[in-house]
């Protein structure tokens, strides 16, 4: 009952005196009832018959009730810094109804604030041990009015507060920050843009003397070299992760703090949405301590932060077309693109006249290549798109003896192959090579071959061996071409391994190969396909994909068909287009103004 009493009852020492107030002036209220009511009453002998006949039960009651709650209240029950969150497990959550405004009155109300308090009550409980995760938008928080004006300092007493609680040997800390992608992802760095945002709208503050483009230079800066410094210190400790999320946006941030004591949840309804909301002026947020609230937004935050958030659902566009293809027979398709190419299509095999993309990209390529390329078809199926390149190349660009090569690791596709590469009369060079992507390989011992992902193997031999510059004749490509399958979903049937690529796997290693093997040029392009078919969020994560294996996107092909959309993809090493210092395209098209 004590305890029930002491968290009925427990006053911190910010409240203390109003509750103190509110139950001495109630008891002196009442006394002076019973005091008037008492001279009014002389014939009643006794208190007690007085309370009976006067009073009733419910005063006796509410007496009682304002004796106890001046007693307990007026103890201090712990000294601890945390009391007053073990006091308030249960308590409704605290509304915030601004980010950071500072009123005279009130200093903890704001979410800024509650924030700073969290973090320092975890420097505090460093010793113990606890969790802290964080979603942001950005990994710098700060408001204008503290800065007055001197956006250079944005986020430093932010960044002053989490510096103390970074993980070392010497304590047990997890600290898991996540923010916006700082990459560009279908022409747009999230992280950027928000930060483009954020200037925009604190230059339209009241009395602000900073004009939108000085401050986004300011935080962008604070922000990026903040970004660095956290990564390095992750590098030194496995319990402190700093990550972008798999998203173009961020609606809300998240602040979980959690010990084996103590736990708590701030949220802030913030992003880029609300910044540029006309209607909204103030950002919304909540501060709870119940451990359900905090347990409910910790599943929140690890489901959005996951990086393998989607469901693996086959398309019905897939699984029709897949169901087409099982019920036909061999076929053939003529002149294909214009270019006097003959395909023969055995049963069973992958067949550019039923799936989607294989035009587009046949398409692409003769928009791509340039007189004398050397050319790498990866997974070529049937070897449509070497014999476009081939084609083009000899007829369209008056190549002499075209050098493509064409690689397909599966026994019934590649005779396809090389029967459609002779029936044409090209000098295509063929081999049933594997790009290994991790998932299956002709031997059991890839662990003692020291088989790795990205490579390309020759698995013809009882020993399974990468390949190298040298089994390409001294070949190094100028461009490479990747049709791979692309819907991030498992395949459980043959003819679904032509379409279906669980985790993009398939590109995951292709990605690599291009940007690490010898055999391909510094300026090479590499040519892939794509679709809308996993909606928006898997269209972020390829381009994502792209973007951390040191890719640069310089074209993309889109084409409307079935109510989707197709995508090609031409894709350069990122140190290769750096070096034009965004001017590729200005050098390129000849295109730059100069004086007249």
């Amino acid at each position: 009952m004590g305890k029930n009493l002491k968290k009925r009852f427990s006053i911190t020492n910010e409240n203390k005196p109003l509750y103190g107030f509110i139950y001495i002036t109630l008891g002196i209220v009442i006394f002076f009832i019973w005091y008037f009511v008492w001279l009014e009453k002389g014939n009643v002998s006794g208190i007690w018959n007085f309370i009976k006949e006067i009073s009733g039960p419910f005063t006796v009651l509410s007496f009682f009730y304002s004796f106890i709650a001046v007693i307990f209240g007026s103890i201090n029950w712990s000294s601890n810094i945390f009391y007053h969150i073990s006091s308030h497990q249960k308590e409704k959550i605290k509304i915030l109804n601004d980010f950071a405004k500072e009123k005279w009155y009130s200093s903890d109300k704001t979410i800024y604030n509650e924030l700073i308090n969290m973090l320092d009550r975890c420097a505090l409980n460093k010793e113990d041990g606890f969790k802290l995760l964080m979603l942001m938008c950005s990994p710098t928080l700060d408001y204008p009015e503290r800065l007055k004006h001197d956006f250079s300092k944005w986020g430093s007493e932010f960044r002053n507060k989490i510096e103390p609680i970074i993980p070392d040997d010497n304590n047990k800390i997890i600290l898991n920050i996540y923010h916006l992608p700082n990459e560009n992802i279908s022409g747009v760095n999230p992280l950027m843009e928000f930060i483009e945002s954020l200037s925009g709208f604190c230059s339209e503050l009241p009395n602000s003397r900073n004009s939108s483009k000085e401050i986004f230079r300011n935080i962008s800066e604070e922000t990026k070299a903040f970004i660095n410094h956290l990564k390095y210190k992750s590098q030194q400790n496995k319990n402190f992760t700093i990550s972008s999320v798999e998203q173009p946006d961020v609606p809300f941030q998240i602040f979980i703090y959690k010990s084996s004591k103590h736990c708590e949840v701030l949220v802030s309804f913030a992003g880029k949405t609300i910044l540029q909301d006309k209607n909204e002026t103030k950002q919304k947020g909540f501060h709870s301590i119940d451990p359900d609230v905090v347990d409910a937004f910790e599943h929140i935050f690890n489901s959005y932060t996951a990086t393998h958030r989607r469901i693996p659902i086959k398309p019905i566009h897939s699984l029709d077309i897949i169901d087409d293809l099982s019920k036909v027979d061999k076929h053939c398709i003529k002149d294909y693109l214009n270019l006097k190419i003959n395909l023969e299509i055995d049963k069973g095999v992958f067949s550019p006249g039923y799936a989607n993309s294989s035009k587009f990209t046949s398409y692409a390529i003769t928009k791509i290549l340039k007189k004398d390329d050397k050319v790498l078809d990866i997974g070529s199926g049937t070897g449509v798109q070497a014999m476009v390149s081939y084609k083009y190349l000899q007829n369209d660009l008056s190549t002499p003896n075209p050098i493509v090569w064409a690689i397909e690791p599966f026994g019934e596709s590649f005779k396809n192959l090389e029967r459609n590469i002779v029936s044409n009369n090209m000098e295509i060079i063929a081999k049933r090579w594997l790009l290994y992507t991790g998932n299956h390989c002709k031997n059991n011992n890839d662990q003692k071959q020291h088989l790795t992902v990205g490579k390309i193997i020759d698995n013809n031999e009882h020993i399974s061996k990468a390949v190298a510059l040298s089994d390409f004749k001294n070949n190094k490509f100028d461009i490479v071409i990747g049709d791979l399958p692309y819907v991030d979903t498992k395949a459980d049937e043959s003819l679904e391994h032509a379409f279906f690529d669980l985790e993009h796997n398939a590109h995951r290693a292709l990605f690599k190969m291009f940007a690490n093997e010898t055999y391909i040029k510094n300026d090479s392009k590499l040519i892939t396909s794509f679709s809308s078919l996993g909606g928006l969020d898997d269209i972020i994560k390829f381009e994502s994909i792209i973007s951390k294996s040191e890719l640069i996107i310089l074209q993309r092909f889109a084409f409307n068909e079935k109510d989707y959309l197709w995508y090609v993809y031409v894709l350069v090493k990122k140190v290769f287009f750096d070096n034009y210092n965004h001017e590729y395209w200005w050098t390129l098209l000849n295109s730059r103004a100069t004086k007249c």
